[in-house]
């Protein structure tokens, strides 16, 4: 017995060391190719490809198109799967991969038909980008063909990955619209609070300004700010926190603080030999693998380097011969939600200008992973966009956006390796039609500029901030919005970080929507200081942890906390935080203190405002992008009416507030690092 026993377990052992071996070897046929030749039969003329110490890859090629058969070669062996999710994503097809879990995900994004979209568009798109989207799709298929063996993501799921088609790469410019032209994701909720709030209340909670805003159009104002206009704090009859039970557990407010964002910036005069510097620092959602990919392309006499998007022939942000360009959002608003009104004669009409008419009705089939059938969806449409949602009233929500239009998107972003100077730039990147971004430029000539790009509609009667009613016909779009541009030289600069660019009321008509600015006033200052002269100084800038917004908060509690308090949790913060450098130092015990504290403050302070819109719509969030101003006028006035029951004294409440916030962290604030507290988690969702 014992004899057989041992020889299963040597079997077991041998098949488990088997099984170990073809999955290295696997893995190890599934790593992209690095050395020797492939033959694509795409090519017009041999390309070459050579990688650095980094895998970046430099492509070499006779002609334009080669270039970018060789980069969709690339991208697939590189990133195969990473495209495949986008389009994926995009169109509402992962269930097919993934199974029933992605069944309510494909269903909200099928309802924009967007891989029908980009297919009529591909069939409108001039031939030069019909040929190039072409070129690189037979790069893509040739890189996944050459692997010797499918990306192991598809082996663990059991399936097998698709060719890739030109319309693959416009689903992609889809995904990146979506999800870079997002006000709309602050319209539902801002529709509850403007129909469950005092005007004036909606007002003081959605302000416009902030006392840090630093417009590049106002950098030559005597007013910095561009417009700021300190948002009058609403009277008692408006607003009495003290008659609101709220214990602050309810978790209402959204940190604006610290967002995504994006920085960029152009300097006249960069290092020795360098006539104009431009430096981009993209902020996007941290993934493994990153969003970009880098690359460098030679043809002719041309060349193109920088960081494309995997699924996109081409540089996205980065330089060609002559020019060097980078992005970040502009938060113009280019998508709105309309509140449809349905006939109460006949609920399968709903009310326009003119009287009633009936839905629009299609099916899509979803595809799904261990089922023999697909499943049917239904479309409502109305002449404003498909259903997508409904508001707290349950009323149905068409979603209008740009990127539905007929000329809401074109390709045009990848004429950009032809562009010789600053003027050719900004006159191409601003009449680019996609996704609305802030964009910075500088050519060999010393030249350089910013602009942002469209199409941005112009609104009849309302600002895009909250849904409006259309069927009344007051409301809706009339047209695009001419877009602002500047070019410069001599000692100058240009700068943008997703922050208000424009004075006001300008700034009004492209949106209301703009993101905090403290890291643009960083910035501003640093360029009025002419702290930023080349790469090394522009690097310092980009890495710097100067936390400025905390400043306020940090005398709050100085103030509010006497020096010598009896409470040892409360002593010893008040301790860190006296002793603060002002900087986000991965050693800093402060900045855990302070970053809590902003935390409970924010919802202590402004959540009872909006108990009631939660009880009405338990989905209800207040994420409005400058809920930290809201904030700092409440604590520059500090108002009695907004002292909750059972407080009479501001440094008392405040007290609190800091007390609650050091126990909410798991591990007590002041025995806590920012490096320890602030981790990036990185796993399986």
């Amino acid at each position: 017995m014992y004899r057989l026993l041992r020889i299963s377990l040597l079997c077991l052992t041998a098949l488990a060391c088997l099984a170990a071996l073809a999955s290295w070897l696997g893995l190890r046929a599934s790593l992209p190719r690095r050395a020797g030749e492939a033959d694509l039969a795409a090519l017009s003329a041999n390309v070459h490809v050579e990688f650095d110490a980094l895998g970046i890859p430099r492509i070499s090629a006779t002609r334009h198109l080669d270039a970018l058969t060789a980069q969709g070669f690339v991208h697939a062996q590189d990133r195969f799967f990473q495209m495949d999710l986008t389009r994926r994503s995009a169109a509402g097809e992962l269930a097919e991969m993934f199974g029933a879990a992605a069944i309510e995900f494909d269903s909200e994004r099928r309802v924009q038909q967007l891989r029908k979209r980009a297919r009529d568009l591909l069939a409108r798109l001039p031939q030069r980008h019909r040929e190039q989207l072409e070129s690189y799709a037979a790069g893509v298929n040739a890189g996944l063909d050459d692997l010797g063996a499918w990306p192991p993501e598809y082996l663990m799921l059991r399936q097998a990955p698709k060719a890739w088609l030109p319309e693959d790469s416009v689903l992609v410019v889809f995904a990146l619209y979506t999800m870079l032209s997002n006000n709309d994701s602050y319209e539902q909720h801002n529709g509850a609070m403007r129909e469950l709030l005092p005007a004036n209340v909606f007002e003081f909670v959605t302000p416009l300004t902030a006392r840090d805003d630093r417009p590049l159009a106002a950098r030559e104002d005597s007013d910095p700010t561009g417009g700021y206009e300190p948002a009058e704090i609403p009277a008692p009859d408006s607003i009495d926190l003290r008659a609101t039970a709220y214990d602050g557990t309810l978790n209402i407010v959204r940190q604006p603080l610290s967002p995504a964002g994006s920085n960029n910036w152009a300097v006249v005069g960069g290092p020795a030999g360098a006539d104009a510097l431009v430096a981009n620092d993209p902020h996007l959602s941290i993934r493994v693998p990153n969003i970009f990919h880098r690359a460098e392309l030679y043809w002719e006499s041309r060349m193109l380097r920088g960081v494309g998007i995997p699924g996109l022939p081409g540089i996205m942000i980065g330089a060609n011969n002559d020019v060097a360009w980078g992005a970040t959002v502009s938060y113009a608003d280019q998508v709105d939600f309309v509140v449809v009104d349905i006939d109460s004669s006949n609920p399968d009409r709903y009310l326009i200008p003119t009287g009633a008419e009936e839905f629009g009705v299609e099916r899509e089939l979803i595809a799904v992973a261990g089922r023999s059938e697909p499943i049917e969806i239904e479309i409502r449409s109305t002449r404003w966009g498909p259903i997508v949602a409904e508001d707290h009233a349950g009323r149905p929500l068409a979603l209008h956006a740009s990127w539905f239009e007929a000329d809401g998107l074109d390709l045009r972003l990848l004429d950009i390796s032809a562009v010789s100077d600053v003027q050719q730039a900004i006159e191409l990147l601003s009449t680019w039609r996609g996704p609305s971004l802030s964009w910075v430029a500088g050519d060999r000539s010393g030249n350089i500029g910013w602009t942002i790009n469209g199409p941005v509609p112009i609104r009849r009667n309302f600002d895009g901030a909250v849904p409006e009613r259309w069927g009344t016909g007051d409301f809706g779009w009339r047209g695009v919005a001419e877009l602002p541009a500047t070019i410069t030289s001599g000692n100058d600069s240009v700068y943008s970080a997703n922050n208000r660019q424009l004075t006001m009321p300008y700034a009004r008509t492209l949106s209301r929507f703009s993101l905090p600015p403290h890291r643009a006033r960083s910035i501003a200052e640093a360029l009025e200081r002419e702290l930023v002269a080349d790469e090394r100084s522009s690097l310092a800038l980009q890495l710097d942890t100067r936390a400025g917004a905390y400043d306020d908060l940090r005398e709050a509690i100085l103030e509010s906390v006497p020096e010598g308090q009896g409470d040892p949790l409360l002593s010893r913060a008040r301790s860190a935080v006296d002793d603060w450098n002002g900087y986000a130092d991965a050693d800093s015990i402060a900045m855990v203190i302070l970053d809590s504290y902003y935390d409970r403050l924010l919802e202590e302070l402004l959540g009872p405002a909006f108990a009631h819109i939660r009880a009405a719509d338990p989905q209800f969030i207040y994420r409005w992008p400058l809920a930290d101003e809201v904030m700092r006028r409440v604590l520059e006035e500090r108002p009695e009416h907004f002292l909750p029951e059972g407080y009479d004294d501001w440094n008392v409440l405040l007290t609190d507030i800091l007390y609650r916030s050091l126990q909410s962290v798991e591990e007590r604030a002041t025995e806590t690092s920012w490096g320890a507290f602030n981790r990036l988690d990185v796993g399986p969702v």
